[in-house]
Parts: C-alpha cells; sequence; structure tokens
C-alpha cells in the first residue's frame, strides 16, 4: 500500500508508511543540501544585493534542524 493508496480510501497514513517515506527521502534530502552548500553560501554572499538572501540561509538551517529531528524521531536507529 503506498501513501497514495491510503489517500485514496481517506484514511491518515499509518506511522510505518510515514517512517518508511522518512527513512527514504530525508538521506536524500541531506545529500542535495550537501551538493548545494557551497552554491548557495556564494550566492548569499554576492554584493549589496545577493542571489539568495541571508534571510533564506537562516530558514533553511531551521527548517532542516526539523527535518532532522522527524528523522531522529521516526527512525531512532
Amino acid at each position: 500500500m503506498t501513501l497514495k493508496h491510503s489517500e485514496r480510501r481517506g484514511s491518515e497514513p499509518r506511522a510505518e508508511e510515514l517512517a518508511l517515506l522518512v527513512e527514504a527521502v530525508v538521506p536524500m534530502f541531506l545529500h542535495d543540501l550537501e551538493a548545494s552548500k557551497k552554491k548557495l553560501f556564494e550566492g548569499s554572499m554576492n554584493g549589496p544585493t545577493p542571489d539568495v538572501p541571508i534571510q533564506d540561509i537562516f530558514s533553511l538551517y531551521r527548517r532542516t534542524r526539523t527535518i532532522l529531528e522527524m528523522f531522529e524521531a521516526f527512525c531512532p536507529e
């Protein structure tokens, strides 16, 4: 059963399904974030009007912390 299938039935996804999703997606997200780190940093430092506003970097950091907390809760191993 996929999350999409459980949504069609009108029921909430089960904790096991969410754990599988978090376990699969979070490492990929962290890998992509690591790969983008240099570009994000450089984009936030270029001149008076940066390509990436520093507020966005801090927001990304806070949201990543939340995602990591979810990962630790669902995948304690």
